[in-house]
C-alpha cells in the first residue's frame, strides 16, 4: 500500500524541518510548493524554489509540497502549536484499487479582468472578491487544481468516507487542450 510518515517538531527543530522540506523538495522535482503563512501565500514550483526556510518554520499554518505521486504537508493549527508533518506517497497498488481514492479537479477562483496584466506583470492572480495569490502557471483560464481523497470503509456499515486527501497537480486548459502539470 501507500508509504504515510508522520511527525510532529519540537518548537525548535528548524535543522530537522529544513532537512525535511529539502528532501520532500528533491522528491518532487516537477511538482509545486503551496504555503499558507500568517501574513500572505506562496504557490511555485519547486524547481528552482528560493523560500526562506525559516520565515515557513515560523510563520507556516499549511504548507505542501506536492507531485503526481505523493506529498509532503506540514501544518498546524495555531500558532501557538508546533508544526506537524505527513508524508504521503502513492504506489501501484494503490492506484490499482479504485475503492481505495478518488480524484476530482476544482477550478481555481480567479477573476479574469483583475488578472490579465497582474499574472504577466507580477505571477499573481486575482480572486474574485478577495485578495491575490501567486500562481505558477501561464495559461490561467479555466485553471484547475487536481485533488486525490483517500477512501475508508467503515466495517459495520460498509460506507466509504474520505479520510485524507492531497493536492496532486495543476491543470491549465479544457478537454484535449489540457496541460497537466
Amino acid at each position: 500500500m501507500e508509504r504515510i510518515e508522520t511527525k510532529e517538531y519540537a518548537k525548535d527543530a528548524f535543522e530537522e524541518f529544513c532537512t525535511d522540506f529539502d528532501r520532500a523538495a528533491a522528491l518532487a522535482e516537477k511538482g509545486y510548493i503551496f504555503a499558507m503563512l500568517t501574513d500572505r501565500i506562496e504557490f511555485q514550483k519547486t524547481k528552482g524554489e528560493k523560500l526562506n526556510r525559516e520565515l515557513l518554520f515560523r510563520k507556516g499554518l499549511e504548507i505542501r509540497i506536492f507531485h503526481e505521486k505523493g506529498e509532503a504537508k506540514w501544518f498546524r493549527a495555531s500558532m501557538d502549536r508546533a508544526l506537524r508533518f505527513r508524508m504521503r506517497l502513492d504506489d501501484e497498488q494503490l492506484l490499482a484499487d479504485p475503492a481505495l481514492w478518488w480524484d476530482e479537479k476544482q477550478y481555481l477562483d480567479i477573476d479574469d479582468s483583475k488578472t490579465i496584466s497582474s499574472l504577466k506583470e507580477e505571477g499573481y492572480a486575482w480572486a474574485t472578491g478577495a485578495g491575490r495569490y501567486p500562481l505558477p502557471l501561464q495559461n490561467y483560464k479555466n485553471a484547475k487544481i487536481q485533488i486525490r481523497n483517500y477512501l475508508k470503509e467503515d466495517p459495520d456499515t460498509g460506507a466509504l468516507s474520505v479520510e485524507d486527501w492531497r493536492l496532486v497537480s495543476l491543470i491549465e486548459g479544457e478537454g484535449e487542450d489540457a496541460k497537466v502539470y
